[in-house]
């Protein structure tokens, strides 16, 4: 082999390999495939959460529901709901026959708008409504703009229609989650037309209605 072609076959060795255009050019395409599988990674990782989210806030929902079935379908009578400042009300009566405790009941829900809970008391009937300790039973509740949300209640209007209902309607759910809307009617199977409190005021509130202390709706 002459000198020259050495030199050639020389050259060739060190031109072997990737130049740097071609190196960039595949990190570039590497980044991009990268960004591709982060991403995918993320969004998938945020649907599992918000489904997981989603689920617990149904649990927490339905677990308020059972609590608030045993108590509601052995009133004699539930108050129409009403409103203060950024609170919602809504109160009904258990008499000492139905009540666990052998005593006439009263009990009240609440929708604190300002920090998104429902809470519930009950106290002696023949006791200040003060004396009922609050316990939340649900919490991340989204406001609505209707007259009516979170409560109101169906009247008993005789034969079939023969008891009164507590109608719930809630939106709940964390800020980052697409939240749970869930709305349940219970029937107080103790109540009925007669009811002191189904008849309705010319405010829309009950004329004449249980539970109603002074304070009840603080």
């Amino acid at each position: 082999m002459t000198r020259h072609e050495h030199d050639r076959e020389y050259e060739r060795e060190h031109e072997r390999g990737y130049s740097l255009i071609e190196i960039m050019i595949a990190m570039g395409i590497f980044s991009i495939f990268l960004a591709m599988f982060i991403g995918g990674i993320v969004a998938v990782s945020r649907v599992t959460n918000d489904a997981r989210t989603d689920a617990q806030t149904s649990s927490a929902i339905g677990i308020s529901l059972q609590r608030l079935e045993r108590s509601v379908r052995y009133a004699d009578a539930i108050n129409r709901p009403g409103t203060v400042g950024h609170r919602a009300y809504v109160e009904w009566r258990t008499s000492a026959v139905s009540a666990s405790s052998g005593v006439e009941t009263c009990s009240q829900l609440r929708y604190n708008s300002d920090d998104g809970t429902v809470a519930l008391r009950t106290w002696k009937a023949s006791a200040s409504p003060a004396t009922g300790t609050w316990g939340v039973i649900l919490r991340d509740v989204r406001g609505a703009a209707t007259t009516t949300y979170p409560f109101s209640v169906v009247a008993a209007a005789g034969g079939i229609s023969n008891y009164q209902g507590l109608t719930v309607h809630v939106i709940a759910g964390t800020s980052d989650s697409a939240g749970t809307e869930t709305t349940t009617t219970i029937y107080a199977k103790n109540s009925s037309f007669d009811s002191i409190s189904n008849a309705v005021g010319t405010n829309g509130q009950s004329a004449n209605p249980v539970c109603a202390g002074t304070g009840y709706r603080p």
